[in-house]
């Protein structure tokens, strides 16, 4: 009922595999944030797929990884699509890990493109691009800002104030709800380089007829924790270096994972007894002892096979020989008298 995934990029592929993050089971670990804390928002969807509610969408000039957003970037650097909540959430939105790219309604296509051309002087388009590195970064940052967690604390929420936290939204981007979440999808993300063509395309949809999908894409680069018990998805930057995690730390958990992972203690305190019940029923072993003990009663059956003492008859046989010879001495004194 929980888990989580930290995706990584490469900038290549090979068929012995790449390094792409992490999945953690019962859980998150908190060692992979390393870049900032887990914030969490609502789970708007009980069952089925993980669903949230937008509050907005940005795009931040000049690029940049960090979710952190100062007031001085609202003036500056943001640029809010002039699109209504309303028409943000048409149909479903939901976050989903087996959807490559990201998939947004259409209704903030319109808004998305005037955007993108204001501050890029280009078309935005899925064809082609030819970038160098430096262009790709410093091209446009997606923001969207997803509506807070708003249940009972759980003891794994960060500390300090909203404006100081990388991952809330704080006053700069959400005035009354300061506690929503902000996840950053940079151009390094969104545009996925074609090696053949040597050119970089656009995976950020505008399109869909109907609800929109948050895919691994805009995943990538967080720890994303999914808490089903809570209704809580949790968002935390992270480079997802699990293999250097291996490295420098080995294969076990050095570090006590702290609040947010009380609950995975506690599920797996059970797990373990139930190990324990099932090492003690194999016991029974000992009762298979009185089986082999039987075998002494199985030995007395070759005892009853002593049947050969029935022959007994080679007895009677002499008696019948006996009595045979009887008549012959009967017969020599009638002759002889």
């Amino acid at each position: 009922e929980e888990f989580s995934l930290c995706f990584s990029r490469q900038d290549y592929t090979s068929k012995d595999g790449t390094r792409a993050g992490a999945m953690t089971l019962g859980g998150v670990d908190p060692r992979l944030h390393n870049v900032s804390p887990m914030v969490f928002a609502k789970n708007t969807h009980m069952s089925g797929f993980f669903g949230v509610h937008l509050r907005a969408v940005y795009l931040r000039e000049g690029g940049g990884l960090s979710a952190q957003t100062t007031l001085d970037d609202m003036s500056s650097r943001m640029h809010r699509l002039e699109v209504s909540e309303q028409q943000l959430n048409s149909g479903k939105v939901i976050v989903d890990s087996g959807t490559t790219d990201t998939y947004m309604t259409s209704r903030i296509a319109s808004a998305f493109k005037t955007t993108w051309k204001q501050i890029t002087g280009k078309d935005y388009s899925h064809s082609g691009m030819k970038l160098t590195p430096e262009e790709l970064e410093s091209l446009p940052t997606i923001i969207i800002v997803i509506q807070g967690y708003d249940g009972s604390d759980v003891g794994d929420e960060p500390f300090g104030e909203p404006n100081d936290v990388p991952g809330w939204a704080g006053d700069a981007l959400s005035p009354s709800f300061p506690k929503d979440v902000v996840l950053s999808i940079p151009a390094s993300h969104y545009m996925e380089y074609d090696p053949e063509k040597e050119v970089h395309v656009a995976r950020f949809y505008t399109e869909e007829g109907s609800g929109s999908v948050i895919g691994a894409n805009a995943m990538m680069g967080h720890d994303v924790y999914f808490d089903i018990p809570r209704g809580r998805v949790g968002f935390a930057e992270s480079d997802c270096d699990y293999a250097t995690l291996l490295e420098t730390e080995g294969t076990s958990v050095s570090v006590a994972p702290q609040t947010n992972t009380v609950s995975t203690k506690t599920e797996i305190i059970p797990e373990e007894e139930e190990q324990v019940q099932v090492i003690e029923e194999p016991i029974p072993e000992e009762e298979v002892i009185p089986e082999e003990e039987v075998l002494p009663q199985e030995e007395t059956v070759p005892q009853e096979e002593i049947i050969p003492q029935e022959e007994v008859i080679p007895q009677e046989e002499e008696q019948i020989e006996v009595i045979s010879e009887e008549p012959p001495f009967n017969g020599e004194d009638g002759n002889g008298e």
